[in-house]
């Protein structure tokens, strides 16, 4: 993702087969994100709307779609044959991958591991990625880009603030940007839960709630308000 650019990396500690294995992953999940944006700019979407260091993002990594293909299949998203339009699904699961993301977000803080933190119960979404089980009405995919957006413009008015990045050379804000909210309304655990907010490429939103220990929190709230 940051190849092609001049910043450092967050690491956390892996063994040698997570780190493979991560890197499959990491190549399918980009993958798609790029497809997407591709996708969007060949379907209409003006390039010159996007910052300049997304297109050349774009532009260095379409050569590696193909090397991704074992990862990543098209899949019909409507059901009306002559409406429908495929749209890149991939099998291996992005979720998870946020929830890792995030993780390693939380890590690069603290330093070490929060056993309170459940992951695997970590609530993940964007309302983009539209992956139903099987192909859908043109009426009932309307709706449910209708509702996302809605819920969109719900959750962007959280009060969001500027997270952490890489040191001391930061990742570039256009390719990837960390936004950070506690106690976000949508929270199940009152005054504990935290959100994060993943972009990438300037338009693609991943949401992440996940409720830390008291120690984990004010951790995260010291790196967003109180950076060294």
């Amino acid at each position: 993702m940051f190849a092609a650019f001049e910043c450092d990396s967050i690491t956390v500690p892996s063994c040698t087969k997570h780190n493979n294995e991560k890197s499959a992953r990491d190549r399918a999940i980009i993958s798609v994100l790029v497809k997407s944006l591709s996708r969007a700019i060949e379907g209409g979407l003006i390039a010159s709307s996007l910052p300049q260091n997304v297109i050349k993002a774009i532009e260095l990594l379409k050569p590696n779609f193909a090397q991704a293909n074992r990862e990543i299949t098209n899949r019909s998203w409507l059901a009306d044959p002559e409406l429908d339009f495929a749209i890149p699904s991939i099998n291996v699961s992005v979720y998870d991958w946020m929830r890792q993301l995030s993780a390693a977000l939380v890590w690069s803080v603290t330093g070490e591991f929060d056993s309170s933190i459940e992951w695997k119960e970590a609530y993940v979404w964007n309302s983009l990625y539209l992956q139903p089980s099987s192909p859908l009405s043109v009426y009932d995919a309307g709706l449910q880009v209708l509702m996302n957006q809605g819920s969109v413009a719900h959750i962007e008015s959280f009060d969001w603030k500027p997270g952490w990045s890489s040191s001391p050379r930061a990742y570039p804000s256009e390719i990837y940007d960390l936004r950070v909210c506690f106690s976000p309304p949508f929270e199940q655990n009152k005054g504990r839960e935290v959100a994060f907010r993943h972009q990438f490429y300037s338009r693609l939103n991943w949401y992440v709630w996940f409720t830390p220990s008291v120690k984990t929190r004010e951790a995260l709230r010291q790196a967003v308000y109180n950076p060294a």
